[in-house]
């Protein structure tokens, strides 16, 4: 899995949720939204409760340390105006 990678959560309270991928390890990824699950405090989830999407967000920031509001704005530049997740292509 790679770093930046956005996926949505299929099992869990989150679940429909969008959200980009800080770091893997083994089975567990650690990911972030900016809003509800901020960078100090990643989620730690399961490789089989996501489903990755197409989409990237850009977490290197050259010169400055990465923000929740870089990933915020990530995510936002490929979520519909409503924030409909379950309109994002996932990879089947």
């Amino acid at each position: 899995m790679l770093r930046g990678r956005a996926v949505v959560i299929k099992r869990g309270k989150g679940s429909g949720k969008i959200m980009v991928v800080l770091k893997c390890e083994n089975k567990y990824v650690y990911l972030t939204d900016g809003k509800s699950r901020k960078l100090a405090n990643p989620k730690k989830k399961s490789v089989k409760h996501i489903q990755l999407t197409n989409y990237n967000v850009n977490l290197e920031i050259g010169g400055r340390e990465l923000q929740d509001a870089d990933i915020r704005k990530g995510i936002s530049t490929f979520t519909p105006k409503g924030g409909n997740e379950h309109c994002l292509k996932t990879m089947s």
